[in-house]
């Protein structure tokens, strides 16, 4: 074909377009739509349509059939790139609708009843549409991914189909080439299908997938699917038409052009993850943390290299720090408080993150409530870990329970089993886990980054002590029963540093003086017996003004000068690494 039969092509087809996006056009279509969806309406109200809830009667149910498809296309250009990352933030809100739905044997599924009206109130953002033969950038009223996905696994499970409807063009790759596609459009264009058995609906994003996955006790009778085979149609887009005075161009629409940038979700600073966070970030990247207005707490402030963005959440921190003060002082379950406010946190930074971000690292007590949140659909993540997973976390303190029965605290650090399920996910999916705790990178040790803890600086002592430090508040998990054991027997002096106590009058029979911050010119040796401990602050501290430190290995510090390890819960070994130190002296 020659260049001037190419040019001819090209202006025809784009002479016909121009016809096809007349203003007229469209308004009239829009008029048939709204008509089209109260007819819906009433016709919805006749038959008697249902919404299901999410339920776990099936959960551990067998695999019925699954369909995977891609999220992300690879030929995109910056622009296309960017509504397809609109598309993928869209079926971010739209997945929450789905997962974990139950439907009734021979009850009818109907997709809009569950999804609901996709409105930009929702937080619904501009996608891209096909529409008489272009792909447009819009506020979503179609789900095409999701519809496709839910009726090729309707297929495959034998389930009955109710209403389909395929689309009148056919994008290369997708499952509209094997005759397998439904289109749906709010609200009168639907799909609705049927089981003669109870099924549960999963549907999830992964980095590069969304996977629809039916389950239920037993298939359907299998049924023969024609599929056939179709050619795919030429479409275009509004970035390549080259029809800028299109309407629907979107020149007319107000679309950022940005590129994908890492976006860390910060809650607690910890200096070791600040100096990693530096040496990693690039100009551009994104940084949301937490802000208590006026008065930030230094542990809430993060440094940051220059051209990092910064960006905060203001009235959901200082509502989580009032709803802990106020728990705090009414002796609530400050674990189940904490959990709870760190969702609403994570709800708030989720809101923050960029559409087209396909990568983020995120504070540990963050994570459950962004997996909740679907936010870390279509997206890739390494996790900042401030403790040990939940559930090993309760393995501990079952461990020191069953040693000490008559603890009450011991029973606290308790989370339902769907957080504990929920954060194990999470964890399990995340690309890295980061973390100075040596116990936490074991547990991980095939992606995890172990950092070095930072010793802070110290001032060297003038003299040297005859007080044991005990450098916490006297409960079961911080090792307290074995420390006053200890006290006891070997007759020592203590310093305790924090004010909770196991029971009322803990230390009686025992020297023991409260300082919040004392002087360690008077400390001869640090000894900490802890079941639980994931930030020993203390612990650096001493070290680095070279005094000798007892501690079990759950500290999670690596052999190191002056350091003295044992096991949790052995008492024997605690006690002769005590009376080996104080007899040197």
């Amino acid at each position: 074909m020659n260049q001037n039969s190419e040019q001819y092509q090209t202006t025809t087809q784009a002479a016909a377009l121009a016809d096809d996006h007349r203003l007229t056009r469209t308004i009239t279509f829009r008029l048939k739509s709204f008509l089209l969806s109260q007819r819906r309406v009433i016709k919805n109200v006749r038959d008697g349509i249902q919404r299901f809830d999410q339920n776990h009667r099936l959960l551990l149910a067998p695999v019925l059939s699954t369909s995977e498809s891609e999220l992300w296309n690879r030929d995109d250009n910056d622009m296309n790139r960017w509504l397809t990352a609109g598309k993928v933030e869209n079926l971010r809100k739209a997945i929450i609708h789905l997962h974990g739905i139950e439907i009734p044997a021979n009850a009818v599924f109907s997709f809009w009843k569950h999804i609901g009206k996709p409105a930009r109130s929702k937080g619904f953002v501009v996608g891209r549409e096909i529409r008489e033969g272009c792909i447009i950038p819009t506020h979503c009223r179609r789900y095409l991914s999701v519809s496709n996905a839910l009726y090729d696994a309707a297929l495959k499970a034998g389930f009955e189909i109710h209403e389909r409807h395929r689309h009148s063009k056919i994008i290369k790759g997708s499952l509209a080439e094997q005759g397998r596609d439904a289109t749906v459009k709010w609200n009168y264009i639907d799909l609705r299908f049927s089981s003669k058995q109870d099924f549960r609906i999963e549907a999830e994003l992964t980095s590069n997938q969304l996977r629809i996955t039916f389950k239920g006790l037993e298939k359907n009778a299998t049924t023969d699917v024609t599929t056939s085979s179709f050619v795919s149609s030429t479409l275009n887009d509004c970035f390549s038409c080259g029809n800028v005075a299109c309407h629907q161009h979107p020149g007319k629409l107000p679309l950022p052009i940005t590129r994908a940038k890492t976006t860390c979700l910060l809650d607690e600073r910890w200096p070791e993850y600040e100096e990693y966070l530096q040496s990693i970030l690039k100009d551009g990247d994104l940084i949301i943390t937490p802000s208590t207005w006026i008065k930030t707490p230094a542990r809430y402030i993060w440094q940051t290299g220059e051209g990092v963005v910064k960006k905060h959440v203001i009235a959901t921190t200082l509502g989580r720090a009032i709803k802990m003060r106020r728990a705090n002082s009414r002796g609530e379950n400050i674990f189940e408080k904490s959990i709870a406010s760190d969702h609403h946190v994570a709800e708030a930074m989720a809101a923050m993150i960029p559409i087209d971000c396909t990568h983020l690292i995120i504070s540990q007590n963050l994570l459950p409530g962004l997996w909740k949140s679907g936010q870390l659909g279509g997206r890739t993540w390494d996790v900042l870990m401030n403790r040990l997973p939940i559930q090993h976390l309760q393995h501990q303190l079952d461990f020191a329970f069953a040693l000490h029965p008559q603890s009450k605290t011991l029973q606290d650090f308790r989370a339902s089993s769907q957080l504990v399920y929920i954060e194990n996910a999470a964890l399990n999916r995340a690309s890295k886990i980061i973390t100075p705790h040596t116990g936490i990178a074991q547990i991980f040790n095939h992606k995890s980054i172990l950092l070095q803890w930072k010793l802070p600086s110290v001032s060297p002592r003038q003299s040297s002590g005859k007080k044991i430090l005990f450098p916490s508040s006297a409960l079961a998990r911080k090792g307290a029963i074995e420390m006053k054991k200890l006290a006891l027997e070997l007759q020592l002096e203590i310093i305790y540093t924090g004010m909770a106590e196991e029971y009322p009058r803990f230390w009686d029979g025992v020297r023991a003086t409260y300082h919040p911050k004392p002087s360690l010119d008077e400390i001869a040796c640090v000894v900490y017996p802890a079941y639980v401990e994931h930030q020993p602050r203390a612990l650096l501290r001493a070290l680095s003004a070279g005094i000798p430190v007892i501690t079990s290995r759950t500290c999670g510090i690596p052999p190191m000068q002056q350091l003295f390890l044992f096991e949790k819960g052995d008492y024997s070994a605690l006690k002769s690494l005590v009376s080996q130190i104080l007899e040197n002296k």
